[in-house]
């Protein structure tokens, strides 16, 4: 996305205009140099000015801008030309709704942003154009999407990140910055390099936030998912909606979900391991309750299990499996618990068996 339109997005921010896909469109370039988001504050500022009333023949648009041209001299796809005509368009157009506003609303909110343009370039001068004339081009994003495997990324900043299967990510080619911002759609476990002064921060599906220092974390961010949850297995993480302002730490062998509707958090302490059964093809239960082995397996396995005897829910279970097929599984169930299985098109039914 070029400069000036990210300007714009500042504007409509500010005005209160912005749509979810452009704030997460704007927080991704804030958190990529200090340059951005100094850019941000100098367009706050001269909004705050913009609040005294500024006669009508104040300023003469055109020629201030004329003036201003013939000292740059833009041509071509020159950026601070593009930048000047785009106020100037801003202006216009200001002109065209000023007429047509006769009541205090989002009219006048956005007479007020052309103004607030056409001031910034006034009072700085040279200063807003020169500086996009001169700023290098943003570091090259990178996007990497798996498929039916799992891939493991390694990030400019040391961060592993292993994606579960149908999984995107995207990052820049180097963090700048006080903040290192990547997008993440999926599935994926994140293992992110400690670094106090840069925090990591994630942008994922249904506008979800995650925000760590350096910790290790699965991430479900399913695309159009009800919520997405964050599983700790090392430090802790922050979650939050950026539609809404609720926020949660979630700490070491806890669980955070953001419900996707309202911004509903939950963080519940996870005993069941089946969270991050995908990257370790691993499973251990120590004593867990019989009903909690069979929940890890139906949500691992995607697979209906009812058991008839009720009786059995609370015997703990203490075994391990690894890469182990489901039907291998019961069978060692079976063994430890005397149960009856059964396969059916419906699922899996479990009768008798005894905790002795």
């Amino acid at each position: 996305m070029d400069q000036d339109l990210y300007i714009q997005l500042i504007y409509k921010q500010i005005a209160g205009d912005l749509s979810p896909e452009e704030r997460r469109a704007l927080e991704k370039w804030l958190g990529q140099s200090q340059a951005n988001r100094q850019t941000a504050e100098d367009v706050q500022m001269i909004w705050n000015l913009s609040e005294k009333e500024v006669p009508k023949d104040a300023l003469d648009l055109n020629t201030d801008f004329a003036k201003l041209q013939e000292r740059i001299h833009p041509t071509g796809d020159d950026k601070a030309g593009k930048t000047i005509k785009m106020v100037q368009n801003r202006a216009h157009e200001r002109k065209s709704i000023e007429s047509q506003t006769k009541t205090e609303g989002v009219g006048k909110s956005w007479i007020k942003v052309f103004l607030a343009a056409a001031s910034l370039l006034l009072l700085t001068g040279l200063g807003l154009a020169a500086w996009q004339y001169l700023q290098p081009d943003s570091a090259t994003q990178i996007v990497v999407e798996s498929q039916s495997e799992q891939k493991i990324i390694r990030l400019p900043d040391n961060t592993v990140v292993t994606l579960n299967a149908n999984s995107k990510l995207e990052y820049p080619s180097t963090f700048t910055g006080n903040q290192r911002v990547v997008e993440f759609e999926g599935e994926a476990y994140f293992d992110v390099h400690s670094n106090p002064q840069s925090p990591f921060r994630i942008l994922a599906s249904n506008s979800t936030i995650v925000e760590v220092l350096g910790t290790e974390f699965n991430l479900q961010a399913l695309k159009n998912a009800s919520n997405s949850k964050v599983f700790v297995t090392e430090g802790k993480v922050s979650i939050s909606s950026s539609k809404y302002s609720e926020k949660a730490i979630v700490l070491v062998g806890q669980e955070g979900q953001i419900s996707a509707p309202n911004g509903k958090i939950t963080v519940d302490q996870l005993k069941a391991p089946d969270r991050i059964y995908w990257l370790k093809q691993e499973l251990i239960f120590a004593d867990t309750p019989f009903k909690k082995v069979e929940e890890t397996l139906e949500n691992i396995f995607d697979v209906s299990i009812e058991t008839q005897n009720k009786d059995i829910e609370n015997c703990g279970i203490s075994a391990s499996f690894k890469q182990a097929e489901l039907r291998n599984i019961l069978a060692t169930l079976s063994q430890i618990l005397s149960l009856q299985i059964q396969e059916n098109p419906t699922g899996i039914s479990i009768r008798g068996g005894n905790c002795n």
